[in-house]
């Protein structure tokens, strides 16, 4: 993640990352469909984890959104909220 950050941190390198279909990939990441509820050890384990995880990706984000600028922003945050909804949709789904 750190190497994608990197890259990330100018416009070409972010424009790169997009076109190579890495938000997609993110937005796919297994651990992102998961839900901790609980209040028990286990639960407080496998929240610190999913945290450690997710705050890289969250960050790798931001950086890639920071650098592209406005105009650009607007299809991903497109990209995002519509994979995100979808995947909300399927786990609402009986």
């Amino acid at each position: 993640m750190s190497l994608f950050g990197r890259v990330a941190q100018t416009k070409e390198g972010a424009l790169k990352l997009i076109d190579s279909g890495l938000i997609s990939r993110l937005c796919d990441v297994g651990f992102l469909k998961e839900r901790y509820i609980g209040s028990n050890t286990s639960s407080n384990y496998a929240l610190n984890t999913f945290q450690r995880l997710l705050h890289p990706v969250l960050q790798l984000l931001l950086t890639i959104l920071t650098t592209i600028g406005q105009q650009e922003q607007i299809g991903i945050q497109a990209v995002i909220f519509s994979r995100i909804k979808a995947k909300y949709y399927r786990l609402t789904q009986f």
